[in-house]
């Protein structure tokens, strides 16, 4: 069960953590991916809207906490940086502790942009990789089906090359299938990034949420994608492995607030294009209108105390 320190955190009204998606289009297409690129950029009164809500909150605040999605967030790195800067500058004003963070496939990580970002106060990135070029190539390719492996491993070298603080989470994907090729995908890592700490490991077997892979046997029991990521992990040791505790889902959290970019909010960067989970609509002046009956059953954790809920709010339900 968790702790008391966890479980306030994650009641606690002063902070606040805000998925932002800048656009849910990609310029890539991976071949597992669930998402379905509907809905571009964030409009303007969307962005107007995320800025007068952090306007409002944060007097009231002492932590806040803004995770850039997509889509590929940097696809409208536009976005990403006005709202970043806005945030950061009034955070500081009010002695409110800030963090940034963007979950990329780092292909438009240009060295202009990530010194931009670096100076408006992203200081966190997960970047996914599958596995060695081949293996990758095979996956993670743009809209044309061409690779990259490449540029991706370009920007990450450049990342390393210079004085900044951040820090880096390689979510390095495996199947059963590929394990292989991921293995041989670690002595690059380790003598390319890994003697840097910035730079962190996080083993993750690929699910299939859009159906996509349906027949292919690319995923496996929990069990044993536990007894794979202990194998892999083994190989780097402790040092350069991201640690990822157990800890209450931010979709469980009453104070995590995802908010698409025509407006809609959601809570789950899973399932955020179901329109059944849509919890309500962030509105041009800040202000929020929640359907609490659509917001219950992802903070029902908190009512019934399970463990298991709080961990994941889509576990055993039908949201």
């Amino acid at each position: 069960m968790f702790d008391e320190a966890a479980l306030f955190g994650a009641l606690d009204n002063r902070h606040q953590h805000l998925i932002l998606l800048s656009t849910e289009k990609c310029n890539l297409r991976c071949t597992y991916c669930y998402e379905d690129f509907k809905v571009g950029r964030m409009k303007p009164e969307v962005v107007a809207g995320v800025k007068n809500l952090l306007a409002h909150r944060m007097p009231g605040l002492t932590h806040l906490s803004i995770s850039w999605f997509g889509g590929e967030p940097l696809a409208a790195s536009d976005i990403v940086l006005d709202v970043t800067r806005y945030a950061s500058a009034e955070a500081q004003a009010r002695g409110v502790d800030f963090t940034a963070s963007v979950t990329t496939n780092a292909v438009l990580l240009t060295e202009r942009l990530f010194d931009e970002l670096s100076e408006a106060g992203v200081d966190r990135y997960q970047i996914s990789l599958d596995g060695d070029r081949e293996e990758h190539n095979r996956t993670r390719v743009k809209r044309d089906g061409s690779g990259t492996y490449d540029r991706i491993m370009g920007h990450l070298r450049h990342m390393k090359s210079t004085d900044h603080r951040f820090e880096v989470t390689l979510r390095v994907h495996f199947t059963v299938d590929g394990r292989k090729d991921v293995s041989s995908l670690l002595p690059v890592l380790q003598q390319e990034l890994l003697d840097d700490p910035r730079f962190k490991v996080h083993f993750k077997c690929i699910e299939d949420f859009s159906g996509a892979l349906a027949g292919q046997k690319v995923y496996v029991d929990r069990d044993r994608e536990h007894e794979i990521i202990a194998e892999l992990s083994s190989r780097l040791g402790k040092r350069n492995l991201s640690n990822f505790p157990e800890t209450i889902c931010y979709a469980s959290r009453p104070n995590s607030l995802l908010v698409r970019p025509d407006g809609r909010l959601a809570k789950c960067t899973i399932s955020f294009q179901n329109d059944r989970h849509s919890i309500g609509r962030l509105l041009p002046d800040g202000s929020l209108e929640i359907d609490d009956a659509r917001l219950a059953p992802w903070v029902r954790g908190f009512a019934t105390g399970d463990a298991e809920t709080l961990k994941c709010p889509l576990n055993g339900y039908a949201i």
